[in-house]
């Protein structure tokens, strides 16, 4: 505001109070000069909140686009160690996630081999959640959906690992797919 009113000033006084016409032109100059440095300024501010803005947004949709498929890649161990031999569609999908922990449990069987793709599972989630948390693109629920996501396949690799608990398993699948249920529903397209 005061390069503004400086700028202001310097062309008055150029204009009205002195009458030696370099002398003019020279503090016209510096007062066109106070005038643009604010302008620019502006302009700058704009532009940047406008492309920081856009950025933002295709980061969070790209950001969207990896937890989605990580979801896909989820969803296809979950299928295999559920034993389920439904179309891979939308459909079977959803009934799948809404399984009770019954019935997870009568169809539950993880066998050595599977342990590999759980940690794959794992350790992807783990770089989806440093990365987001790096970009702060999406909402604290999101992370928190994530975060919870990660200890949930970290206890039932655990628990798989080192005691076999059938029903614990069964406890920890259903949670798993209770929260990627909640992705789905709610969160999937809510990134700031």
């Amino acid at each position: 505001i005061s390069t503004i009113l400086g700028g202001v000033g310097l062309y008055l006084m150029s204009v009205y109070f002195i009458e030696n016409d370099k002398l003019a032109d020279l503090i016209f100059s510096i007062a066109g000069t106070l005038l643009a440095i604010p302008v620019v300024f502006l302009v700058y501010n704009y532009f940047d909140y406008r492309m920081s803005k856009k950025v933002n947004e295709t980061l969070a949709n790209s950001t969207i686009y990896e937890i989605n498929s990580w979801m896909l890649l989820m969803i296809k161990v979950l299928r295999k160690i559920l034993r389920v031999r439904d179309p891979f569609e939308w459909d079977s999908i959803n009934r799948m996630l809404n399984t009770t922990q019954a019935s997870i449990q009568r169809s539950l069987v993880i066998v050595k081999s599977d342990v590999p793709d759980l940690k794959v599972c794992k350790n992807e989630m783990d770089d989806l959640l440093y990365n987001t948390a790096q970009l702060s693109v999406l909402s604290p629920v999101q992370i928190q959906i994530m975060a919870a996501l990660n200890k949930e396949i970290s206890h039932l690799i655990n628990e798989r690992e080192y005691r076999g608990d059938k029903k614990k398993m069964a406890k920890y699948v259903y949670k798993i797919m209770d929260l990627m249920d909640d992705w789905f529903d709610h969160c999937e397209k809510k990134a700031w």
